[in-house]
């Protein structure tokens, strides 16, 4: 599926529009995404980018206020997002907020993982 796309433009690149596979089936009204630091960044353009193709949209991020803010720009845009805190470095919690994801929707049909972190020995 080819889909104009211009996220990039939200987080101020300068790149403008251009064009991006997303997958062979491509996406439907009840696909269910988590995007790991979706807080901030690039994070928060593919989380409104996502919930203007009509995505839910999960915000797994540790920084509760930036995830927030970002839930309230979906929602205030038509769309539909809930937020997760935790840390992608804890097995634990991811394993938990999965766990309610698919209690809560059923399914995950996109992980958009853009957090990053080291395990320190």
């Amino acid at each position: 599926m080819l889909i104009r796309d211009d996220f990039l433009d939200d987080v101020g690149s300068g790149l403008g529009e251009r064009e991006f596979v997303f997958g062979k089936r491509g996406w439907t009204l009840s696909d269910v995404a988590i995007v790991s630091r979706g807080g901030n960044g690039i994070g928060r353009s593919v989380c409104l980018r996502y919930s203007r193709g009509g995505i839910s949209v999960v915000i797994l991020d540790h920084d509760g206020e930036g995830a927030e803010r970002v839930k309230g720009e979906v929602v205030r845009a038509g769309g539909s997002a809930e937020v997760y805190l935790a840390d992608v470095r804890n097995a634990g919690e991811i394993k938990g907020v999965v766990a309610d994801v698919f209690r809560r929707y059923g399914k995950i049909d996109i992980l958009a993982n853009l957090a990053g972190g080291a395990l320190m020995p």
